[in-house]
């Protein structure tokens, strides 16, 4: 994750801190999340929901896949998890057009880390 830019690693940093989560919890908090995502209070004209979906689908897939593993591997999959659902990190989700590429940025880096580099969505960042 040291390609990622100082300003994204510094808020990875403050979630890897966290207490780590059960994969229960972190379901519900991407149904949450996916489901605040139609809302109209938090609909924004130039966000990218197909790509906080798209984000978010992967997010499933590595909890899938990392439910029984090692904690420092859930916790990875916390910080992807994490980081989409946070609005205001690197780049405000709500308030730019490209708000969900850092997000897109952090989980591509973590599906490399969790030997996953199918799941990435790196060709949406050109």
């Amino acid at each position: 994750m040291q390609s990622l830019p100082p300003e994204i690693r510094a808020v990875v940093a403050r979630i890897e801190a966290a207490s780590l989560c059960s994969p229960v919890e972190l379901r519900q908090e991407l149904r949450d999340f996916e489901h605040g995502l139609d809302r109209p209070d938090r609909a924004h004209p130039f966000a990218d929901h197909e790509l906080a979906r798209r984000i978010a689908a992967g997010c499933q897939t590595l909890l899938e896949d990392h439910t029984n593993h090692a904690p420092e591997r859930l916790r990875l999959v916390q910080v992807a998890v994490r980081y989409l659902i946070l609005d205001d990190d690197a780049e405000s989700d709500r308030e730019s057009i490209l708000g969900f590429d850092d997000d897109a940025r952090v989980f591509d880096a973590i599906a490399r880390a969790l030997g996953r580099p199918d799941l990435c969505l790196g060709d949406h960042l050109g």
